[in-house]
């Protein structure tokens, strides 16, 4: 889906939750994240470093000074795809020269609002995302994210080489935005959240073929 599109145009450390294990195989459901239980100064830093590890970390700034923050995510690796389902208070995010330089993972990240929105600002491009709407951010460069309102966000992480084959350029399509609410577009985001918040436990080969279908 991912590919197609491009064409047309926890607790305080992450946990792994593993399912009942049938025969020699272990079954594999998400990983969750939360800064609940955290000393409120230790939020955000925790926020930013672990549970966005994946993509190299990010630094977390509050929109007001003292501001209290919370936030929440739910993480299903599907072999090359990871999806994240986000609960967020207000803050601002920002993937910095400096965290690149220091982890670059070649990611893109395509995400969805499901409540609230996003002011996103990428080299020279700018995009408000609100439910309805989605776009794709690249981890490998400077970004930042303002949040004025708890938002809950879906978001599919997915390696740029993927994406990026033959005569696909995906850099072209980073902070386009783009609607869910008809087209291969719904598909693509109906599927997401789907494989996301619907599926159960799953043994890790399954896992795998799901995410190179919804990459692919």
């Amino acid at each position: 889906y991912l590919s197609i599109i491009t064409s047309c145009v926890a607790t305080p450390a992450a946990m792994l939750i593993i399912g009942p294990d049938r025969g020699s195989q272990k079954m594999y459901s998400s990983e969750r994240f939360s800064t609940r239980g955290m000393a409120p100064h230790e939020r955000m830093r925790a926020w930013g470093r672990d549970a966005w590890a994946s993509i190299g970390g990010l630094e977390i700034h509050a929109l007001t000074p003292g501001e209290d923050f919370e936030a929440d995510l739910s993480s299903r690796p599907l072999g090359p795809l990871r999806l994240c389902r986000v609960s967020v208070g207000r803050h601002r995010s920002e993937r910095t020269p400096q965290l690149v330089r220091a982890n670059d993972r070649d990611l893109l990240q395509a995400v969805f609002p499901l409540r609230g929105f996003s002011a996103i600002k990428q080299g020279y491009r700018e995009a408000i995302l609100r439910p309805g709407s989605w776009c794709l951010c690249d981890a490998s460069t400077q970004h930042r994210a303002d949040i004025g309102a708890p938002a809950e966000f879906l978001v599919a992480i997915v390696p740029q080489s993927r994406l990026t084959t033959g005569r696909l350029d995906a850099a072209r399509h980073v902070l386009r935005l783009r609607t869910t609410d008809c087209g291969v577009d719904r598909l693509l985001f109906d599927a997401l959240l789907s494989a996301m918040d619907r599926m159960g436990v799953i043994a890790p080969h399954a896992a795998a073929e799901l995410g190179a279908c919804l990459v692919e």
